[in-house]
């Protein structure tokens, strides 16, 4: 007859039972490819950095390449696209910490001819010493299926995290950090599919009465096991001799009885936070828009460029031979557009108030691709000034003064114009109405370069403000 150890009911009663050590054991998830293959919300965060990094426009060579879902011509000169390579590298980077893009060279010329990404798990890195500059040689080694394969450093473009303890190999990645909270999300799951499995019944014992004999404990035992459960460790029967009647009783709670939701939750959010994903990213948060929007631009900005900066960095110093300038376009994501926007916005402002447009640019940090050479003022601002000057500057000569009652006449019928005033009145009002403030106006009282200047303006006005300054100019010129 079997009888009760009482460190079996200390493992029951402990955090994590016992039978965990046994059956769960076997679902222990031993690294981050066990992670990624079996948790989904640390799949889902994989997924979702790597997706967005190849969503990120890129120009090569000065020329933009396609992203997905474009149908664009695509300037990436090497035959797999760099969609794909920055999407597979970065999942390797964010489960191994090192992403391995190898040059695949001619056998000739030994030209690169094209960029493949390794997988991580197949690579070791070693030590070669130091270049000129300071600057570890590494050298990698790559075995698969039986066979090793020998990389010196100029054959690998090699992309790692940080690591506080190794300056050499790979560094620790945010997959690593987020294992434990992935290891208690599994367990969460794998416990009510058990149960459920087990015929909805905990850990159970019955207490037999005293002088029960063994081989009728056997035959009950066996018999409830068929009957009850299929899981005999995590869900089973266990048959002991009592001191009364039979009492049967289950030990392993029902999952209503456990805080699983509050565990749950708090391993959800660590997950994300490993790497740097904000709920609302996923949609679950209960945030306003506006709160959602500031933590999508923050999830762009904080956790994906960091990445995508290394990878330009890295893939700029790769000298790859076809590939002379390489830049991620930031700035034309839809989550960037409102901070552009608003820089642009600044910009304008900036200029107006007289700081020269080089200057301007390099203030609000726009990097511009081939870095052309700007004028100090945009040619419509310089025709704003040039105006204004003529109208403050200009002073009467005699040839203007034997002239006096001639232009008396005709700056008294420019202000008593009411086409002037009709116009602005029109365009304002458009403008306010969300039309473009560029619109036809006929008038023979209006000089046709005033007219033409006042058309060119109204198609740059971006406020109520611009169209008033600009119809204020117009009037000035009018004069002369």
């Amino acid at each position: 007859m079997a009888k009760i150890d009482t460190s079996d009911i200390t493992k029951m009663l402990s955090h994590i039972p016992g039978w965990s050590e046994g059956e769960l054991a076997e679902y222990k998830l031993q690294d981050t490819s066990k992670a990624y293959l079996h948790v989904p919300i640390f799949r889902a965060c994989v997924d979702r950095i790597a997706s967005s990094m190849r969503q990120i426009p890129v120009y090569t060579n000065g020329t933009r390449n396609y992203t997905m879902g474009e149908r664009a011509e695509n300037a990436w000169p090497y035959p797999t696209p760099l969609q794909e390579i920055l999407y597979k590298a970065t999942i390797n980077y964010l489960l191994f910490g090192a992403a391995y893009i190898l040059k695949v060279r001619g056998q000739r010329f030994r030209r690169v001819q094209n960029l493949m990404v390794l997988n991580s798990t197949t690579m070791r890195v070693e030590y070669a010493g130091m270049d000129e500059l300071g600057n570890p040689i590494r050298r990698y080694i790559q075995s698969v299926n039986g066979a090793t394969y020998t990389f010196e450093n100029d054959d690998i473009i090699f992309v790692r995290s940080y690591h506080p303890a190794d300056d050499i190999g790979p560094g620790i990645p945010p997959g690593f950090t987020a294992l434990n909270p992935a290891q208690t999300l599994h367990y969460l799951t794998l416990f009510p599919a058990k149960f459920f499995e087990g015929g909805v019944v905990g850990k159970t014992f019955v207490l037999m009465p005293p002088g029960t004999q063994h081989k009728e404990t056997t035959r009950i035992q066996t018999m409830l096991n068929r009957t009850i459960t299929g899981i005999k460790n995590a869900f089973g029967v266990e048959v002991f001799e009592g001191r009364g009647e039979i009492d049967i009783r289950t030990l392993t709670p029902a999952p209503k009885d456990l805080a699983m939701t509050e565990v749950q939750h708090i391993a959800h959010q660590q997950v994300l936070q490993a790497f740097g994903i904000p709920e609302d990213v996923f949609g679950q948060s209960q945030a306003n828009r506006a709160t959602a929007e500031t933590h999508h631009r923050g999830y762009w900005n904080d956790t994906v460029r960091p990445i995508a900066v290394m990878f330009e960095d890295a893939l700029q110093d790769g000298n790859l031979d076809r590939v002379n300038s390489l830049r991620f376009a930031f700035e034309e994501l839809p989550a960037f557009q409102a901070d552009e926007a608003e820089r642009a916005n600044s910009l304008y402002v900036l200029v107006k108030a007289g700081i020269p447009l080089p200057t301007a640019v390099q203030a609000l940090g726009y990097d511009l691709p081939g870095n052309p050479e700007l004028p100090e003022y945009p040619p419509y601002m310089l025709q704003s000034q040039l105006m204004l000057d003529m109208a403050t500057e200009s002073q009467p000569t005699r040839e203007a003064a034997d002239r006096g009652s001639e232009n008396t006449s005709n700056r008294q019928r420019f202000n008593d114009n009411t086409d002037l005033r009709k116009w602005r009145r029109k365009s304002v009002k458009r403008f306010k109405s969300g039309k473009s403030a560029a619109c036809p106006f006929e008038s023979d009282e209006i000089n046709e370069h005033v007219t033409d200047y006042i058309t060119g303006g109204l198609a740059r006005v971006e406020s109520e403000e611009d169209i008033h300054l600009l119809f204020d100019a117009a009037e000035q010129w009018s004069d002369y």
